[in-house]
């Protein structure tokens, strides 16, 4: 979502170190008081990074609706048990904030490339 509102990757790291710069610089660099469980991963005490501090989303995404920021928030967080469930975020005030989402008859239909020819019906 916030790679659809931004336009480009929001996290857009090389590789898996520079990766998890990546999301520290936006989300902060986790800890136990914000992520109890993180201690447990199996790798935990092998790496250590800059301790940083949360950037507003607000100033990661300006042009962003407060609804899109919000429910992205709730994507965004360390401790998977509190990230919002997928049935939920489809009920989210997002999804019923104009501009609305378009109905699924009125979306195109992509073309089919590169795959093999239709067939001839027999006869």
């Amino acid at each position: 979502m916030g790679e659809l509102l931004n336009g480009s990757p929001l996290f857009p790291g090389e590789n898996d170190i520079e990766q998890l710069c990546c999301v520290h610089r936006i989300l902060g660099t986790p800890s136990p008081q914000v992520w109890p469980e993180i201690t447990e991963l199996p790798d935990y005490n092998k790496i250590s990074f800059k301790d940083r501090a949360p950037v507003p989303l607000e100033e990661v995404l300006p042009d962003a609706s407060a609804q899109a920021l919000d429910l992205l928030g709730q994507f965004l967080l360390y401790p998977p048990r509190q990230r919002i469930p997928a049935s939920q975020a489809l009920l989210h005030q997002y999804f019923f904030t104009a501009p609305l989402p378009a109905h699924p008859s009125e979306l195109p239909i992509p073309e089919r490339t590169g795959g093999p020819a239709p067939k001839a019906p027999p006869g």
